[in-house]
């Protein structure tokens, strides 16, 4: 009906009206340098190549601090292309770049899970004579956490990207049917991840020596709006996104996937800085205002101020009780048109036949 379509229409724009016009509240804002190589996931990863790929993250970086560190340097999604709990000089080095920036330094990385016992390996191990699981995985390193010179590395401090690329990350039901995994297709990313089972927020120091804490989402995992409200729930002030979209080159693809970013934003009242390898890097607000940009498929370096927010949105606290609700609204309807259907039927099959006149 008119006064229905009205409705759908005029709430959500009364609300936003209310939103927007309320009266600012003072917030808390950090600075946060987000770094964009632009190193192709498609580029040649063999162990000479790496110094050069990952020189120029540091180099990037170097030049982010020139002017004054900021609270966080955010880098893309498996930046570090060493696994740091495996190689000992690039742990190091790691270490004392981060000394020297003087700032956390919140990335993405490849780590591994070593099986010491055959027997307590995943079957989708035993089926593939593997001895390592990796991750596709976040990790927040703060200056003060070196000691003796290395970066303390520990899955149960990282975390662990829970919604893996289907097909490139790896098989849906491989973990059950191990033959499946041969199904996976090895573009520019290490094959058969596995999955992370939990939330994980990080906690760092500002420059004023506060508290944030951080949650993070690893690639296409911004397409679940459950993930940022993990976050959120578990202490979020601020959100970021790590991610590498090379393999869209130059589709629309990459475009898409950073506008899901606002929505995240929008649910959950936090502002959310985008790292990308290649872009789309961006900072938007709570709001889902895009606040900041940087071109995609250069070198830039994206400086953002954000703000921090407590706040807990209805959607954050509730979830998904609105489309459940609409779900099982649709189902009743369903029900009450095939029952009314089937009582008419019903009578016109039973019901005696009319003589004539």
């Amino acid at each position: 009906s008119p006064l229905l379509l009205f409705s759908l229409l005029a709430l959500p724009l009364a609300y936003a009206a209310f939103v927007f016009n309320r009266p600012a509240t003072a917030e808390r804002e950090i600075s946060i340098v987000a770094v964009q190589p632009n190193v192709s996931p498609l580029a040649d990863y063999s162990p000479e190549n790496l110094p050069d790929i990952f020189g120029r993250q540091l180099a990037l970086t170097d030049r982010a601090v020139r002017p004054g560190a900021p609270d966080l340097i955010l880098w893309n999604e498996a930046a570090v292309p060493y696994i740091l709990s495996d190689d000992a000089a690039a742990n190091r080095y790691l270490a004392k770049q981060l000394k020297k920036w003087d700032a956390p330094v919140l990335t993405g990385l490849i780590e591994i899970r070593d099986y010491a016992d055959g027997a307590l390996r995943p079957p989708l191990l035993v089926a593939q004579d593997r001895r390592q699981e990796f991750f596709n995985a976040a990790a927040l390193f703060e200056p003060s956490t070196v000691a003796d010179g290395k970066l303390p590395v520990a899955l149960s401090e990282l975390y662990l990207k829970r919604r893996l690329m289907p097909f490139l990350e790896h098989v849906p039901l491989s973990d059950r049917f191990p033959a499946l995994a041969d199904l996976v297709i090895p573009v520019g990313t290490r094959p058969r991840l596995s999955y992370g089972e939990r939330t994980k927020t990080f906690d760092f120091r500002a420059k004023d020596g506060s508290l944030v804490r951080v949650g993070t989402m690893i690639c296409y995992e911004n397409l679940y709006p459950e993930l940022a409200v993990d976050a959120v729930r578990d202490g979020a002030q601020v959100l970021t996104a790590i991610t590498n979209e090379g393999f869209f080159a130059g589709s629309q693809g990459q475009y898409q996937l950073a506008a899901f970013a606002r929505f995240r934003a929008i649910e959950t009242r936090r502002a959310l800085v985008r790292a990308a390898a290649t872009g789309i890097t961006r900072a938007v607000d709570r709001f889902g205002r895009v606040t900041a940009e940087v071109p995609v498929w250069s070198e830039q370096i994206l400086r953002a101020g954000v703000a921090l927010s407590d706040e807990r949105t209805f959607y954050a606290r509730f979830g998904d009780w609105l489309p459940k609700l609409c779900l099982a609204a649709v189902g009743l309807l369903i029900f009450a048109a095939a029952g009314k259907s089937l009582v008419t039927t019903g009578a016109r099959i039973f019901s005696p036949k009319r003589s004539a006149d």
